[in-house]
């Protein structure tokens, strides 16, 4: 439920609630409207009719500096079958608080996805047991 009303509040902060785009405004009730829902039934509605509003509604996510609701999105992305969700790890590995954000950045580097892994590589301020990440093998 926390998760829920830190994101609701980053979106309104964002200035969703007032979009141009109904799709926006559409999805963002379709969250109040449904606050028992999980992330799964969230994740399959938006991946069945949001999709397009994808820039407008999950970027501001990640600006939340939860580990918590950072991990959840991980869990539905699909990286390597959606440029548009590359694209956002690549900027969260380069912009991403190491200190507050560890755990998600472990997560990211586990993913073992060279263009992300490159960014993350390049970071001098890489917490070790990140790097650690970074240097173990990819499984089969």
């Amino acid at each position: 439920m926390f998760q829920k009303i830190l994101i609701l509040k980053k979106w309104e902060e964002a200035g969703l609630k007032q979009s141009r785009k109904k799709k926006v405004r559409d999805f963002i009730k379709f969250v109040e409207k449904n606050p028992k829902l999980g992330w799964e039934a969230c994740v399959k509605e938006f991946n069945k009719k949001y999709t397009d509003v994808f820039n407008d509604l999950i970027p501001p996510l990640l600006t939340t500096n939860d580990n918590l609701i950072i991990l959840n999105m991980l869990r539905f992305m699909e990286p390597r079958k959606r440029r548009k969700e590359l694209n956002l790890l690549k900027n969260f590995a380069k912009t991403a608080d190491t200190q507050k954000l560890q755990p998600s950045l472990e997560t990211v580097a586990k993913l073992k996805i060279p263009s992300v892994n490159k960014v993350l590589q390049a970071r001098t301020d890489l917490p070790p047991r990140v790097r650690a990440v970074l240097l173990e093998p990819k499984n089969p």
